[in-house]
């Protein structure tokens, strides 16, 4: 074999090497996103967080309080509930 082929040749295996290892990282990475997905994720809302938060809604549209005010203690009174749904059924409810 040829210098130049001999050349090529480890230079290719060096290649390989590389993609190994980036293979390796892009896995590690992978599990590192879901991780810190599942760390940060929102809990699991209960029957009674969604009709508690139904009454609470439906009572700041019934007090007339301004809509950011409402979502505003909303997601505060009832993490993981969807705020702005709350408020719009809220408002159906009442026809408005």
């Amino acid at each position: 074999m040829s210098e130049s082929a001999e050349q090529a040749q480890a230079a290719l295996e060096r290649l390989e090497r590389i993609e190994t290892q980036l293979d390796l990282l892009r896995e590690e990475v992978a599990r590192a996103r879901d991780e810190v997905a599942a760390a940060f994720a929102a809990p699991p809302v209960s029957a009674a967080d969604e009709e508690g938060a139904r009454l609470v809604a439906l009572d700041l549209v019934l007090a007339g309080t301004q809509r950011a005010v409402a979502m505003q203690r909303l997601q505060e009174s009832f993490p993981g509930i969807d705020a702005g749904a709350a408020l719009d059924a809220a408002a159906a409810t009442l026809g408005g």
